[in-house]
């Protein structure tokens, strides 16, 4: 029976790959003789039947996951970050679920600019030396690590809440956005707030921890933004649109959290957010088009939300068997 080996810099509720880590170990732990975390960093989170060993260093991580492993062929391994690169140095057939937001993030401050020399050169190796790589939408698979893997497909994250909240018009106009506060996600946000009349502006809440305390700032300013912090679960049906004024994205769920419970999405066009968000479901416009987007924002159209159904594409028990597949795959 296979036996499996995560090898991660961090665990726990952290980004969205380390919260899809949790969600695809939760379906998937019981197909292994074994699962075990080897990892830098925890928040104290647990997966029932799962085994962690703390490393106090990167190195320690490929060193550790030797020792574990010891030849025994029935270890498989899993990455969800840069290190991955380290399970094929352990001689363990990995996958790896590519997340993230490079190449499309180096050029947006000098400080991704200078850390791209070292994330993107990374992720090459560890996409180059997984025997799958998993990609959650087609834009980045096509734009980045289709590239470099020995074999690619796509398989989208689950959802956290499902369309299951009774969708009923709210009486007025309430916006909402959803991302940790920092520049990527709000630097458009600001300038497009600048731009409008605030006497039209409808409230806006932003849920998301803050990152950026100078973004946080700037956004305070406005007296129709409120900054929610971060929550557990978002009632997202008490909304007219959602906002998204990322800079780059790869897929955020949240958007497709939103379009399930009918809330259409107003976006700048960026990573894979035209795969969910169609004509039918909201409006995107040409990254950086403030003028664009003030208009989408104000444009009082309707919404069928007609189109391939998001609830089951978007599922964390589906996306998981598709997961245990490749797993299987990896022993032949």
């Amino acid at each position: 029976m296979m036996k499996l080996v995560v090898l991660t810099r961090q665990f726990g509720m952290y980004t969205g790959a380390t919260v899809s880590t949790i969600e695809l170990l939760k379906r998937i732990k019981d197909k292994f003789a074994r699962v075990v975390v080897v990892t830098m960093r925890t928040d104290g989170t647990q997966v029932a039947g799962v085994e962690f060993k703390m490393v106090a260093k990167s190195r320690d991580l490929k060193t550790t996951a030797q020792q574990l492993v010891a030849g025994d062929p029935e270890w498989v391994g899993y990455s969800d970050d840069h290190f991955g690169w380290m399970l094929a140095d352990a001689n363990v057939p990995y996958i790896h679920t590519y997340h993230g937001n490079w190449p499309d993030v180096k050029y947006q401050s000098g400080q991704m600019f200078l850390k791209s020399f070292f994330f993107i050169p990374m992720y090459k190796k560890t996409i180059r030396k997984a025997a799958v790589t998993v990609n959650v939408s087609h834009y980045m698979e096509k734009r980045f690590s289709g590239q470099y893997a020995q074999r690619s497909t796509v398989i989208y994250n689950g959802i956290k809440q499902a369309g299951d909240q009774a969708k009923q018009q709210p009486k007025h106009d309430r916006l909402m956005m959803v991302g940790n506060v920092d520049k990527r996600k709000y630097g458009y946000a600001v300038a497009v707030f600048k731009q409008v009349d605030p006497t039209r502006m409808p409230p806006v809440d932003i849920y998301g921890k803050i990152v950026d305390e100078k973004i946080a700032t700037e956004l305070r300013q406005y007296p129709f933004v409120h900054l929610q912090g971060q929550v557990d679960r978002i009632k997202f049906n008490q909304y007219t649109k959602f906002l998204c004024t990322s800079a780059s994205e790869n897929l955020p769920v949240s958007i497709v959290e939103a379009l399930l419970q009918r809330v259409p999405v107003i976006s700048f066009d960026v990573g894979g957010i035209k795969e969910v968000v169609t004509p039918t479901r909201g409006r995107v416009v040409a990254r950086g088009d403030l003028t664009a987007f003030e208009q989408a924002l104000f444009a009082n159209d309707t919404y069928s939300f007609a189109g391939n159904d998001l609830a089951d594409t978007f599922n964390w028990d589906n996306s998981a068997r598709k997961y245990y597949e490749l797993f299987k795959g990896l022993r032949r």
